[in-house]
């Protein structure tokens, strides 16, 4: 299989591709420090640049794409402008690029796609921009639940392509922090994109099944063109199996337990009780290690922490990396501009020498060391330069000690190095060898 990913930030998802067997073809990435790592990561990888200048049925056609799109413009942290904002709306590019490529496939690739995004989507814009995903995606009307309020996980199925949603949180999948992120898969085609996301059998804690409608998963419907069909795992609805309606589309609640992370969730030992800290910032994604409270007594703790030293050393070495490419670039900028700074001064200069000659006379300011020409915001000034003079000091010494003897300056300094050797220091001070004490030095 084959990935293009856009967005791609420092090569997370081709990262994740590579490690299961997938080819990372084509990335879009315009931030030259991201570009620097992966075009080291990744060299046989296509950069395609900024994702407003491609044509998605010009590249070459991939089994995936993915893109995790801007996320200033909708996180709880930004100024909340949603797809409105010019960061976040970049989201429609890759949309555009997506559904390019399939019309000039033929419909044939890409057939997964993967967005990723902050859980603010969920409530930006009174929970219409997550609309507006779902419903560039699908191509079809889906409407904003009652409440205003989105799942954390669902699925949709529209024009020919399943796209399924869920929050997951990295403190369940091996990262000691909490940093929840939306995963959206979505397929084209017939099969089901929560055959990903969802795991409803054999989970601790399923409750039975309610009515046909809830027992249904994203695999038991079919839409056809304009139509959709939108499976809600509401965590905030009592009810958790009861159907709700909007309009004369359906909306189905399933149960909260095949949301749960626990079975899902691949990591080495409980978060909960190692002493890790999980009460951090779902934004800067800080992570704190409660230092009172974490002790290593099992081998898995004890791997974690290894494993945990090794990935911030990554981290740093990657980030020192950056930094020296950011050293280097900004010095390589600060020699162009010294140098464009300097060309553009003589040039000026040369010809503001040249219309000082044509000002007259009268209208110059004159002292004895300079002559100046006011003009309406500033003034030009011609100093007058003194001769320049140089001596050889030796023989301009020799001249002046036969016919000006005061002109020639007599130093004398002490011989310290010899005079100390010979001095006793006691509390009372540098004692002579006579006995007597030297009034100008100081024994501390």
């Amino acid at each position: 299989m084959t990935l293009g990913s856009l967005f791609d930030g420092i090569g997370g998802f081709p990262l994740a591709a590579v490690r299961h067997g997938i080819t990372p073809v084509w990335a879009s990435e315009i931030e030259p420090f991201c570009i620097a790592v992966t075009r080291r990561r990744f060299p046989d990888m296509t950069r395609l640049g900024d994702i407003t200048k491609i044509d998605g049925g010009k590249i070459p056609p991939v089994d995936i794409i993915t893109f995790g799109s801007p996320c200033q413009d909708l996180s709880v942290a930004g100024a909340r402008a949603g797809f409105a904002g010019e960061r976040s709306g970049l989201f429609r590019e890759a949309v555009r690029i997506i559904y390019e490529m399939r019309e000039t496939t033929n419909g044939t690739a890409p057939s997964y796609i993967v967005w990723e995004n902050v859980p603010g989507a969920f409530s930006s814009n009174h929970g219409r921009d997550f609309q507006a995903v779902l419903q560039s995606v699908t191509k079809a009307d889906i409407p904003v639940p009652p409440s205003g309020r989105w799942a954390d996980a669902g699925v949709v199925r529209g024009r020919g392509i399943t796209f399924a949603w869920r929050v997951l949180d990295a403190q369940y999948w091996g990262v000691p922090q909490r940093r929840k992120r939306i995963y959206a898969v979505g397929i084209f085609g017939d099969r089901s994109a929560g055959e990903i996301l969802f795991k409803p059998d054999g989970l601790p804690g399923n409750t039975p099944p309610g009515t046909a409608a809830g027992k249904g998963t994203a695999g038991d419907f079919a839409g056809g063109a304009g139509e959709c069909h939108c499976y809600d795992a509401r965590g905030n609805v009592g009810d958790i199996n009861r159907t709700q309606s909007h309009g004369s589309r359906p909306v189905f609640t399933i149960d909260r337990a095949a949301f749960s992370q626990g079975a899902n969730a691949k990591y080495d030992f409980e978060i909960s009780d190692s002493g890790i800290n999980p009460n951090m910032n779902d934004e800067d994604g800080q992570d704190t290690i409660n230092r009172d409270g974490f002790h290593i007594d099992s081998d898995e703790k004890a791997d974690w922490a290894v494993r945990k030293i090794g990935e911030d050393k990554a981290e740093f070495d990657s980030l020192k990396e950056l930094a020296e490419l950011n050293i280097d670039r900004l010095k390589e900028k600060l020699e162009q501009e010294k140098a464009k700074f300097e060309r553009n001064t003589a040039y000026l200069t040369a010809l503001l020498e040249e219309y000082f000659e044509t000002v007259p006379e009268s209208r110059l300011k004159k002292s004895p060391t300079q002559e100046s020409y006011k003009l309406l915001y500033g003034k030009l000034v011609r100093k007058h330069l003194e001769p320049k003079v140089d001596y050889k000091e030796d023989e301009l010494v020799k001249f002046l000690k036969s016919s000006a003897p005061e002109y020639v300056k007599t130093k004398e300094t002490p011989m310290w190095d010899e005079y100390k050797k010979t001095l006793k220091f006691t509390d009372a001070g540098a004692i002579t060898e006579d006995g007597e004490i030297v009034p100008c030095i100081t024994v501390t």
